[in-house]
């Protein structure tokens, strides 16, 4: 495999072309998405299915915006934040605010979602990654509900798909 997403060292995601062997393990991820290929640095490289992918998709995010990967602090590892007030990510755009980024496979509760909407107000800004235009409206629903603002929202392709395909909501 000379192409996927490789998960580095400081926990920034970034797709890569590799260039040598040995820069990653190759790993086929199989979820309820379908299956994957990623490149994995072998300190990830457990961990399961399903978290590889929600960080595959984080990188896609974290390209999609242009964001440097010395800007990007990945706050979720394997130990999920169950109780919903933690991004997945943190970064620093120019203007020097920290902002939140979160990846919404379309798995999470109702609750949760608030959960997280409410927390991220305290954030300069905060960009959602989804992989559906639905789940981007349904976002935007539940934080108009909340009388906040609605979140920058991304629809993201899936790894192995072109990161041109992403759009903005």
């Amino acid at each position: 495999m000379s192409e996927g997403v490789v998960l580095d060292t400081d926990w920034a995601v970034f797709a890569h072309r590799l260039s040598t062997p040995g820069e990653g393990r190759p790993l086929e991820l199989f979820t309820a998405y379908g299956r994957y290929e990623v490149v994995a640095h072998p300190l990830v490289a457990d961990y399961n299915d399903a978290m590889l992918l929600h960080l595959a998709v984080l990188a896609e995010l974290r390209l999609t915006l242009g964001v440097a990967a010395w800007r990007w602090t990945v706050l979720q590892d394997e130990a999920v934040d169950y109780a919903g007030g933690k991004p997945d990510a943190v970064y620093v755009p120019a203007a020097n605010a920290l902002c939140a980024a979160e990846v919404d496979l379309g798995f999470y509760s109702l609750e949760r979602v608030r959960k997280k909407l409410k927390a991220f107000t305290r954030y300069q800004s905060s960009v959602w990654g989804v992989i559906s235009s639905r789940r981007a409206a349904y976002l935007h629903r539940v934080a108009s509900e909340l009388g906040l603002p609605p979140p920058q929202v991304m629809v993201l392709p899936l790894p192995g798909k072109s990161l041109l395909t992403a759009q903005a909501v």
